[in-house]
């Protein structure tokens, strides 16, 4: 009965830590921006007046002239998709060209919004937002 509880146990936290890992290569990927100089960001937060809870993140990543860097988006993106639940990209010049990925963690939606203008600005928007099922 022990065993059979421990095993329990695991599957659940096995259950948790799966939809985690679906936007780990995404997750470094703005952690690395968030590092760089060349990387302009903004971030706006949305706060529940009547509960004071944190409703909303909203980061906006903006880059230009770095191919390097617009690559390693391209594959964080390639690397996660199978973990998202909503994926809408396009294909341009032979390159799968990523538009929206969305994912679910919990009570956690995050969504990723992409942008490449034709002078090649690069702009990733990323939304993070509870959400009561």
């Amino acid at each position: 009965m022990k065993n059979l509880y421990k095993m329990l146990i695991s599957f659940m936290l096995l259950g948790m830590a799966v939809p985690m890992l679906g936007q780990k290569n995404l997750e470094k990927w703005v952690d690395k921006c968030e590092k760089m100089k060349s990387v302009d960001i903004t971030v706006i937060k949305k706060r529940d007046p009547d509960t004071g809870k944190w409703e909303k993140d909203l980061m906006t990543i903006r880059f230009s002239n770095n191919e390097e860097l617009y690559g390693e988006l391209l594959d964080a993106c390639a690397k996660d998709e199978e973990g998202a639940y909503d994926v809408i990209k396009t294909r341009k010049d032979g390159r799968n060209i990523p538009q929206i990925y969305s994912f679910k963690t919990g009570k956690l939606k995050t969504k990723y919004l992409f942008n490449r203008s034709a002078a090649g600005a690069v702009m990733v928007t990323v939304v993070k937002e509870d959400f009561d099922e």
